[in-house]
This record gives C-alpha cells, structure tokens and sequence, in this order.
C-alpha cells in the first residue's frame, strides 16, 4: 500500500510539473498575441489618419507634374512628328508701310502651303473587324442548315 501512495504521489507531483509548465507557456503565447495585437491597433490607427488626411479632389496615384507646364512636341501614330507653325505677328505700321507687291509674296507662301496640304491629304482609318470569329459564325449556321436537311432526307 506504501508503494502503490508512492507512486501515487509521484504520478500526481509529475502532473502539477507539467501542468504549471503549460500554464506558463500558455501566458507567455497570450503576452505575444496581446503584444502583435497592440501593434496592429496602432497600424490601423496610423492608415485610418493617413486616408482622412488625404484630399479626395485628387487622382488616387502620385503624378509627376511637368516642369515646363507645356507641351511643344506632337507625335503622330505613323512616327511623324509635326511642325510647329511659325505666326507672324504683324503691326499695323507695317502693314501700311507694305506695297500691294510685298503682300502677294507673303501670301504665296501661305498658298503653296495650302497645296501641299492637299496633297498630303490623310487617308481615313479603317479599323481591322475586332471580332472575326463572329463573321464564321453565319458559316457555320449554314452548314448545320445543309445537315440537317441531309438527315431529312434519310
């Protein structure tokens, strides 16, 4: 009977041990997930200010403004860049100064221009058909027509 209360005790002080061991593995877990939790608190606190402190006038993406605040360059589909037009700002002194002589040679240039513009004249774009599969389509309608009139026949 003394073996058997001494195994007893012994079985019973092994599982306090392992049962105070688990506890406190169990508590240092809960500290890590209390900790983790705290610092995802303050995460969605910090994104939450960040969304109210942002305008909702503004593109959602970050632009990069153009320095020179213009556009000069245009670039065709075909490659071709363009000309810039050159104006000539003229005054009214010069203007009346100019002989009827002078005025047709500033307008020939303009005309020769004009001519050369409709030579150049561009082409319409003719887009491809986006879905050609849809065109075999009526292809294939007919053919199931055709068949099913061969099995009328049988």
């Amino acid at each position: 009977m003394k073996i058997a209360i001494q195994k007893l005790s012994q079985s019973t002080s092994a599982f306090v041990d392992q049962t105070q061991n688990f506890m406190q593995e169990t508590r240092a877990n809960f500290k890590n997930q209390e900790a983790s939790v705290g610092n995802l608190e303050i995460q969605m606190g910090q994104i939450a200010k960040q969304l109210a402190e942002k305008s909702t006038k503004t593109l959602p993406s970050d632009t990069i403004p153009n320095p020179r605040e213009e556009c000069k360059a245009i670039t065709l589909r075909s490659g071709k860049q363009l000309q810039e037009e050159k104006t000539e700002v003229s005054t009214e002194a010069e203007t009346t100064q100019d002989s009827p002589k002078a005025k047709q040679q500033k307008e020939a240039p303009n005309s020769s221009s004009e001519i050369s513009m409709e030579k150049e004249k561009v082409k319409p774009y003719v887009p491809k058909v986006p879905f050609p599969q849809r065109l075999k389509k009526e292809n294939v309608d007919k053919q199931f027509s055709k068949f099913l009139e061969v099995l009328a026949l049988i």
